[in-house]
């Protein structure tokens, strides 16, 4: 009895190696799915960090710009109930 033709090219053995091979891909790409994600999550989670700090840099240069507004502000009036004071004094 002659040998089968897929026997005699070692395509028999040949398709099992490659089946291997890919199963062996696919796991290894599911486990990079898997770290894509967690990468993913931690970006997201960084994200949400740096907005919050964000936000709250703002809130504070608000408040800020506010209180030197007001220094800015008092300065002058100052000035002018002093000038209202010496002027009346005289």
């Amino acid at each position: 009895m002659s040998p089968k033709p897929e026997e005699m090219d070692g395509w028999k053995e040949w398709s099992k190696h490659v089946l291997l091979t890919l199963k062996e891909h696919s796991e290894q790409l599911e486990k990079i799915r898997t770290e894509a994600a967690g990468i993913r999550l931690d970006m997201l989670k960084l994200q949400l960090e740096l907005t919050n700090k964000l936000t709250k840099l703002e809130t504070e240069l608000y408040f800020k710009s506010g209180l030197w507004g007001l220094a800015a502000g008092c300065i002058p009036a100052i000035g002018a109930i002093l000038l209202l004071i010496l002027s009346k004094a005289k």
